[in-house]
């Protein structure tokens, strides 16, 4: 498969990515601020800033809306035709973890958590799923059910059936379980494969009829696909791609026919799998040593947004290496000017992986253009 691809560099880390129902913007949540891109003019529309850092966001179904939830327990509710804040709901003392918005746009379903600066969860919380009604201004339903004692590790929310489906972590029960929001009913339950343990995303087609889940274990992963249309019990797995690598994030095309991930040594690439043939139709690389963290897949499935970082200067990293390669002695000298080197511009060291100098990253997003699907 052929591809295109624009890339966009930010000095600080992007939490989430999201493209709207129709595919014409992408919200791009940077630290404390989300800016609207074009897809079809290829630049900035506008950009909201928030009071802390942004955890989530989702568009309305008539794209009049987009919601954002922050760390600091705030909803911030933006009218995209006037480019203006609509309302500020604040909400609870953690911070927001997944939000959606209801088929109607009258009403948010959102879950709780504490959450870092770094957007990730802390386990310890306990992930109640609220529903808020925007109209009356009001909490008018609050779900633990699926709590269960255990630790949950994704969530995601298809608000057309009232379904939310969990994923939880715990060394005793590894599952998905999809609930029922408004009866809190148990609907289906989809068991791992005893090697691929923890689950690293899930994500509905456009009807709600499916469910991509992404693995991974010992640096394996995997993604199966599940086919939920059926009354409750009777799901079935529809499709497993076995991968030799970790998968970090999913995200499944609307249409339901493909499955963008990432993953791979370091995380370094990104894959789009057709979910009818079964198989991987384009792996995109990344830099040697850069990252790829999160990805978005649009509705039909011909464009995808993932986020990474990358090392502002590998070619003065590859020669770090070889001169580490060449004279394994120079590691004491590294120790001995760590303190001094720290706080430099151009540098920035870091243990991990036999104390090796990391280079200062910078976080870049990139837009990919696919083609001859």
């Amino acid at each position: 498969m052929k591809y295109n691809i624009k890339k966009l560099a930010f000095d600080f880390p992007i939490t989430r990515i999201k493209f709207s129902p129709d595919d014409k913007i992408l919200a791009i949540a940077c630290q404390d601020m989300i800016y609207i891109w074009d897809m079809e003019k290829q630049g900035y529309k506008h950009l909201f800033r928030c009071s802390s850092n942004v955890s989530s966001i989702e568009f309305s179904k008539d794209i009049k809306l987009l919601a954002s939830g922050s760390i600091d327990g705030k909803i911030y509710i933006w009218e995209l035709a006037t480019d203006t804040l609509q309302k500020v709901l604040n909400l609870c003392q953690g911070g927001i973890w997944e939000i959606c918005f209801s088929p109607d746009g009258k009403k948010i379903i959102y879950s709780d958590a504490e959450i870092d600066e770094n957007n990730a969860k802390i386990a310890s919380c306990e992930n109640n799923i609220w529903i808020w009604d925007l109209m009356q201004n009001k909490c008018i339903k609050k779900f633990t059910k699926h709590h269960n004692g255990e630790s949950i590790r994704r969530i995601a929310f298809f608000s057309e059936r009232n379904i939310v489906a969990v994923a939880y972590g715990s060394l005793r029960y590894k599952s998905i379980v999809l609930w029922n929001i408004n009866t809190e009913e148990r609907l289906f339950t989809l068991q791992h494969q005893p090697d691929y343990t923890w689950v690293q995303g899930i994500s509905f087609n456009g009807e709600g009829t499916k469910l991509a889940a992404g693995y991974s274990y010992g640096g394996h992963g995997g993604i199966r696909i599940w086919d939920i249309s059926d009354t409750p019990g009777n799901e079935k797995c529809l499709a497993f791609f076995d991968e030799e690598e970790s998968i970090v994030q999913i995200s499944f095309s609307k249409n339901g026919l493909y499955i963008a991930s990432t993953g791979g040594y370091h995380y370094n690439y990104i894959q789009v799998w057709d979910a009818i043939q079964k198989k991987c139709i384009a792996k995109i690389h990344g830099r040697k040593y850069g990252t790829a963290l999160l990805v978005d897949i649009n509705s039909i499935g011909d464009k995808m947004a993932s986020v990474g970082y990358e090392f502002k200067r590998p070619l003065l990293y590859a020669c770090y290496k070889i001169l580490i390669l060449l004279f394994p002695s120079i590691r004491w000298f590294i120790n001995v000017i760590k303190e001094i080197v720290y706080f430099r511009r151009e540098f920035r060291i870091k243990d991990f992986k036999e104390s090796e100098i990391q280079f200062k990253t910078h976080c870049v997003l990139k837009i990919c253009f696919l083609k001859n699907r």
